[in-house]
């Protein structure tokens, strides 16, 4: 994330681009959209056990994917006459080709540097989860303080009814002139 926020200001300096108020709000997406491309390979290069090819086999395929579709979109909008939507989306376009770059290339040799670490903190968090029991409190179904049937066309607290009660509420109801 921090890289790909370093590299977007970079990559938009070299290329001339000043920020403006259009362009900054890129940012937060573009931040967002790596997180998002890091929590994806962190969390699939984890359930792969540390496999690098299978991890980008699962979800380097579905990053490159809506990376592929968003640079599409963005970079469509960049060629708008209006400058700032226009700024907007080359700095999205550019944000999300560096993320996509960091979290397919980059990300995942870290990984499997760290991976022994990494492996070791999973496996003793999940140890430490199968060993813990769970807080279950009883589930407590007591009886209603009131046990005798009460007239509901009287009484506020309406908590059970005769048979010959609620026959009797059904047709005033039915009986009653706002009734269709």
């Amino acid at each position: 994330t921090v890289l790909t926020v370093a590299g977007l200001h970079g990559l938009m300096h070299a290329l001339g681009l000043q920020y403006n108020p259009l362009n900054i709000m890129a940012l937060p997406i573009v931040v967002g959209y790596a997180v998002d491309n890091a929590v994806h390979v962190v969390h699939r290069f984890l359930a792969e056990r540390g496999d690098v090819a299978a991890t980008l086999a699962g979800a380097g395929s579905s990053i490159l994917m809506t990376s592929a579709t968003t640079i599409v979109s963005f970079g469509a909008l960049a060629f708008t006459e209006h400058r700032g939507l226009a700024s907007f989306a080359i700095a999205l376009t550019l944000g999300v080709f560096l993320a996509l770059i960091l979290s397919v290339i980059v990300l995942p040799p870290v990984l499997k540097r760290l991976a022994p670490m990494l492996l070791l903190a999973t496996s003793v968090v999940a140890a430490s989860e199968r060993r813990m029991p769970l807080p279950i409190s009883p589930i407590v179904v007591s009886k209603p303080a009131i046990s005798r049937p009460i007239d509901c066309t009287t009484s506020s607290e309406c908590v059970s009814r005769s048979p010959s009660s609620s026959a009797r509420i059904s047709s005033e109801i039915r009986s009653s002139p706002l009734s269709l």
